[in-house]
């Protein structure tokens, strides 16, 4: 798995995996926090010091956004 080659660079500090079919990302902080973010949440990055919102990453990748009826 490519996760685990990433391991092995010392230097590296977090791994992000995007979907490409989905609103999704994995964030794996090294020594930190494996973590999935969906639609509508947010993802801290700590170790460069960001703050991001799902939407805006995926604003224009052309994925189906779910309403919400209240």
């Amino acid at each position: 798995m490519k996760r685990e080659q990433y391991k092995s660079i010392a230097a590296l500090q977090a791994v992000l995996l995007f979907s490409h079919t989905s609103r999704r990302i994995e964030l794996h902080e090294r020594g930190v926090r494996s973590e999935v973010v969906t639609d509508g949440q947010r993802i801290e990055l700590a170790c460069i010091g960001v703050d991001l919102a799902l939407s805006s990453i995926y604003a224009d990748a052309g994925l189906w956004t779910p309403r919400r009826f209240d």
